[in-house]
């Protein structure tokens, strides 16, 4: 009777779907070779998407933008990653000056 609620229970989480993991995209904004925003894109929830910036093109980033309401832009120091496949051109989120 004790293996009743363990097998429940397993089947119960075995049903669960599974959040995918974030999509990261990398972009080259100003088209020099380094990597100056890097958008996380969650394919089920768009309130828990968020970007690295680089506002400075300086090779690093100084910026996270959350896109919800709650806690939209804080200041950040991160190196910007090397050796990742960048997407020219501007992403499709909006980006603070």
């Amino acid at each position: 009777m004790r293996a009743a609620p363990v097998m429940f229970a397993l089947a119960f989480l075995a049903g669960c779907d599974l959040p995918p993991p974030p999509a990261i995209t990398y972009y080259d904004r100003n088209g020099d070779g380094v990597v100056d925003f890097e958008l996380h894109h969650h394919p089920r929830s768009y309130d828990t998407d968020y970007a690295f910036c680089d506002t400075q093109f300086r090779g690093r980033y100084d910026l996270r933008i959350n896109y919800n309401p709650f806690n939209p832009r804080e200041p950040i120091d991160r190196s910007v990653p090397t050796g990742v496949k960048t997407t020219p051109g501007q992403p499709p989120v909006p980006i603070p000056k």
